[in-house]
């Protein structure tokens, strides 16, 4: 009787075949936690921060956490206001901005975001009414500037910081950045607001592969 060796591309669709099955049980999957922060008061000259929120840290047995994947939209919303009280003509230029800092527990930060919007506006010499408006005056009102932004973290000491049994806080905090240049009268309304999501991105931990997948597949054709 004469006995057929297997060919090689049977070779390859068998080598292919025990590949798959070695990984068919690292299946990759992720939970989601979202919320918002704010709105806050009027921003005044200094730094605000938000009452501390925090997620649930990463804890499924028998799964790995492979990434933290932090989202966040920021806002600031309100007015700008500004007089031209000089008896000379002005012009106005202006920037309506906040920053916003999501931070880790230790308040180093994830990301900085910088929602702005810029203004020029030519104002009369004063006009005789200080109520930021008329020819000598202006005010952008309902303003709601944005700006949003996604930081996966897949360090050692990040994934640690997300997994256990507890919770992990996510310090927020929020400056008014806005400014004019111009106008000698002027008033800002800041509110800030920012909406966030935190991602666990995880997989089976090490599945080992089977002994004998390989030492099948390599005995046909010895």
């Amino acid at each position: 009787m004469t006995s057929l060796k297997p060919t090689a591309s049977r070779l390859a669709v068998a080598v292919c075949l025990s590949l798959a099955i070695a990984g068919a049980g690292a299946r990759a999957a992720s939970i989601t936690h979202s919320g918002t922060y704010g709105p806050s008061p009027y921003l005044g000259m200094s730094q605000y921060s938000f009452p501390v929120q925090s997620v649930p840290q990463f804890d499924l047995p028998g799964q790995c956490l492979t990434s933290v994947c932090v989202q966040a939209t920021a806002h600031g919303a309100g007015f700008l206001s500004y007089e031209n009280t000089q008896t000379f003509p002005a012009s106005v230029t202006s920037v309506y901005q906040v920053q916003i800092t999501v931070r880790r527990p230790d308040l180093s930060p994830v990301m900085v975001l910088q929602p702005s919007q810029s203004f020029s506006d030519a104002l009369t010499s004063f006009d005789g009414v200080a109520d930021y408006a008329g020819t000598s005056g202006v005010t952008h009102s309902g303003l709601d500037v944005s700006a949003g932004n996604t930081v996966c973290l897949a360090s050692a000491l990040d994934l640690a910081l997300f997994t256990g049994a507890g919770t992990v806080n996510l310090p927020c905090t929020a400056f008014d950045m806005s400014y004019q240049n111009g106008a000698n009268s002027w008033s800002i309304g800041m509110q800030a607001y920012v909406s966030y999501s935190v991602t666990y991105n995880y997989m089976e931990c090490g599945v080992p592969t089977e002994q004998t997948a390989w030492g099948n597949v390599k005995s046909m054709y010895r």
